[in-house]
C-alpha cells in the first residue's frame, strides 16, 4: 500500500515537459533518441522501433518515465501569421522544450511534407502548387514560420522553464544536445555511452532503413516507398534548401529572416 502510495505521488508530482516545432524541425528524430534512451536507462523491454516514438506508452510501462508530451503547438502549419495565437499563458505550470530548424530548410521539408506526405494531414487539402509558389505561400509558409518563432521568443519567460535546441546543434553535437533535453527532461545519471547508443541508433541513416523495411508506425513510414521525397527521414541535411532554391530565392528569404526573426535564434546571415 505504502508503495502504491508513493508510486502515485511520484506521478502526481511529476513536472510536465512539451516538446514543441513548427513541423519538420526535427522532432521525430528528437523523440527516437530520448525513447531509446529512457527505455535502456529504465529497463522498459521493446520489441520495434515505433515503440520508442510513444513516450506516453512508455511512461504507462514504468511510472518514473517523465511526463512528456509532444505537440505542434497551435497547429501553425494550417495558419497564415496573423491567425497565430500570441499568448502562451496555458504553458505557465509546465516545462518547453523549443525545437528550432533553419526556416529556409524547414521551408522545403514542408514543401514535400505537404505534397507528398499528404495522407499524415487526412482533414487537410493536399497542396498543388509548385516549390517556386511555395516559397509565397501564406498559409503555413516562410512568414507564418518566422512568425510562429517569434511568438514564442516574446513568450520565453511564460513557461516554468524553456529550453531552446536548434537543429543544427543537434546534427553539429548530438551527444551534448541531447545530453541538454535528459537533463531539463528529468532522466539523470545517463552513462555517456548509453547516449551514444541513442545517437547511433537514432542516426538519419539508420532511420531511413527502418522506414523503408517497415517501422511499424505512420509516424516513420514513407508515402510512396519507391519516391524518396515522400519519406519522413527525407535528408536530414543541414543547409538543403540549397537544392532547391535559386540564388534569388534565398536572398529573399535570408533577407525577410534577417528583418523580421528575432536573433535570439541565431539564424542571423
Amino acid at each position: 500500500m505504502a508503495l502504491r502510495h508513493k508510486l502515485s505521488m511520484l506521478i502526481k508530482n511529476q513536472k510536465t515537459t512539451y516538446i514543441i516545432s513548427f513541423p519538420k524541425c526535427g522532432r521525430t528524430w528528437l523523440r527516437m533518441m530520448l525513447g531509446y534512451t529512457i527505455a535502456r536507462q529504465l529497463n522498459i523491454s521493446f520489441s520495434s522501433p515505433s515503440e520508442l516514438l510513444e513516450l506516453k506508452t512508455l511512461r504507462k510501462r514504468n511510472a518514473c518515465v517523465p511526463k512528456i508530451l509532444i505537440k505542434h503547438d497551435d497547429e501553425p502549419f494550417w495558419k497564415k501569421p496573423g491567425e497565430l495565437e500570441t499568448d502562451k499563458g496555458i504553458f505557465k505550470r509546465d516545462q518547453v522544450v523549443f525545437l528550432v530548424r533553419d526556416p529556409r530548410d524547414v521551408l522545403i521539408s514542408s514543401y514535400f511534407e505537404k505534397t507528398r506526405r499528404d495522407f499524415v494531414y487526412r482533414n487537410q487539402k493536399k497542396y498543388e502548387g509548385t516549390l517556386s509558389q511555395y516559397v509565397n505561400e501564406s498559409v503555413g509558409g516562410f512568414e507564418t514560420l518566422l512568425a510562429y518563432y517569434n511568438i514564442w521568443f516574446e513568450n520565453r519567460n511564460i513557461p516554468r522553464k524553456m529550453l531552446l535546441v536548434r537543429y543544427e546543434d543537434m546534427h553539429a553535437s548530438p551527444e551534448r544536445e541531447l545530453g541538454r533535453v535528459l537533463q531539463f527532461v528529468g532522466i539523470k545519471n545517463v552513462h555517456d555511452s548509453l547516449i551514444t547508443g541513442a545517437v547511433v541508433f537514432s542516426s538519419f541513416d539508420n532511420m531511413k532503413k527502418m522506414e523503408a523495411i517497415g517501422s511499424g508506425s505512420w509516424r516513420l513510414s514513407p508515402a510512396d516507398r519507391n519516391d524518396p521525397e515522400s519519406y519522413k527521414a527525407r535528408k536530414g541535411k543541414v543547409g538543403g534548401y540549397r537544392d532547391y532554391l535559386d540564388e534569388q530565392q534565398i536572398e529573399h528569404l535570408t533577407c525577410l529572416m534577417n528583418k523580421k526573426l528575432s536573433p535570439w535564434f541565431n539564424y542571423k546571415f
